[in-house]
């Protein structure tokens, strides 16, 4: 539920306070808890956020996952960074249907390795 509406904000300054823009042009938002600039998601503040990180990789680094979204404070991985995102495990010589079924991402040709999340 928002509880203020304004049309004093364009749609990138209500994203960053995670609003909504309606149609009739007002940005619907809950003001922010946190200071400028820091983004306000499952009752915390973090610093970035952004729509390329799976959930598994949002929780692998430490952030929020929230409505297609990545909030996050540091983008370091615990464990293993591949394609741009964070698994926490992995297994040598793995088939690449064995490693779909993990929900994994199959690497390598000489090398395989399957790198996969465990929560």
């Amino acid at each position: 539920m928002f509880l203020r509406r304004s049309r004093a904000y364009n749609s990138s300054a209500c994203l960053r306070m995670d609003g909504y823009v309606h149609s009739d042009g007002y940005c619907y938002y809950t003001p922010n808890r946190c200071s400028l600039n820091r983004y306000y998601a499952s009752c915390q503040c973090y610093n970035y956020y952004t729509t390329s990180y799976t959930n598994a990789t949002c929780i692998n680094i430490r952030g929020s996952y929230y409505n297609g979204r990545c909030y996050y404070n540091s983008s370091s991985c615990c464990c293993y960074s591949v394609n741009g995102q964070c698994y926490n495990r992995m297994t040598s010589y793995s088939s690449y249907s064995s490693c779909r079924r993990l929900g994994g991402y199959y690497y390598g040709s000489y090398r395989r390795r399957c790198y996969y999340n465990v929560f």
